[in-house]
């Protein structure tokens, strides 16, 4: 009596049988895709070789294939594709952005995830001289991505290249060749892009000491110093700064000052950019400095001047404005 065997996954090595033959039974090769995606990191996104930054699944096989009479010692596995390698032990590769790997797996439905490439060989079962080989209808493909460099190095604010379209990875029975794949995995674009890490100064307080009505007329200007810091995955990065108050004047071209006695009518402090260049208060404008090296200063040199409004004067004592500084960062 000859009984056939099912073989669902196999973990033992044996050696190749010269003349190994399988008989097909049903199913067919599949393709199985993963859409286009953008992956998004920050710059200060961890290393690490075991938490993936993204992940992303095929949908499953959705049909048996089955295999029949396949010779004990009949060779199987999974390759890979136009993929170099990074990490052997981790079976890991490169993609085109350094410092981020890729890693492809498969699953043949018994919800481990298998690693590439392997090679294996169908090893007895029983008392029968051949076996049962397949891929359950739930198979899937997974790719994963790992950051495994502190420094990356992006270029494309729209996103970096890392996977070009084509074919990766695959599954054979018997023959390896690229070609005689069971099951395929081919991806779209895939792009990764990430955003700047900052850290800006602290309150800043602009004191403008003891005013005389003398100097008012004449205005009191203030210097009105501060900086951001980034670090951006770009190797640099564009800072814009622009400006907002609860107390705007009616041009929105001054912040209005609260005296002593209460007053919102009577001082008003303007700010002016590094060029001179009036900062309107509602935010409708700002000043940008580009091209500042990753974790450097970007720093904006702004002037505040205390003004008169009317003639009629500030009650003597103490006087206040709050405003708050916006940043832009790409």
């Amino acid at each position: 009596m000859i009984r056939i065997s099912l073989l669902l996954s196999i973990g033992l090595l044996f050696a190749n049988s010269a003349n190994a033959v399988c008989r097909f039974n049903s199913g067919a090769r599949s393709i199985f895709t993963i859409p286009p995606a953008t992956i998004q990191i920050s710059a200060d996104t961890a290393v690490d070789g075991s938490i993936p930054i993204a992940e992303f699944e095929s949908s499953q096989l959705g049909h048996d294939i089955i295999y029949s009479h396949c010779d004990i010692g009949s060779e199987y596995g999974k390759r890979v594709i136009d993929l170099l390698d990074y990490d052997t032990s981790e079976r890991t590769f490169k993609t085109n952005v350094p410092g981020i790997v890729i890693k492809p797996l498969w699953q043949n439905g018994d919800g481990r995830w298998g690693r590439f490439p392997s090679t294996s060989y169908i090893p007895p079962h029983g008392d029968s001289p051949t076996v049962i080989y397949y891929h359950p209808s739930i198979s899937k493909f997974k790719i994963q991505f790992f950051k495994i460099s502190d420094n990356v190095q992006l270029s494309d604010p729209d996103g970096d290249v890392l996977i070009t379209p084509g074919d990766i990875a695959y599954t054979y029975l018997m023959n390896s060749d690229p070609s005689a794949f069971l099951t395929k995995l081919a991806v779209s674009e895939i792009r990764l892009v990430s955003t700047p890490v900052c850290t800006a100064d602290s309150a800043k307080t602009v004191n403008f000491e003891q005013v005389t009505p003398v100097m008012l007329r004449n205005g009191v200007a203030k210097k009105l110093d501060f900086a951001i810091n980034c670090k951006s995955d770009y190797g640099s990065f564009i800072a814009s700064a622009s400006l907002t108050t609860k107390t705007p004047s009616a041009d929105a071209s001054t912040i209005l000052v609260t005296d002593a006695g209460g007053n919102t009518d009577r001082l008003k402090i303007k700010i002016e950019d590094s060029s001179g260049k009036t900062i309107m208060v509602n935010g409708s404008n700002s000043e940008q400095l580009s091209s500042t090296v990753s974790q450097s200063d970007a720093e904006f040199h702004w002037t505040a001047t205390l003004l008169p409004v009317g003639s009629t004067s500030p009650v003597a004592g103490n006087f206040s404005a709050k405003a708050e500084i916006v940043f832009d960062i790409q």
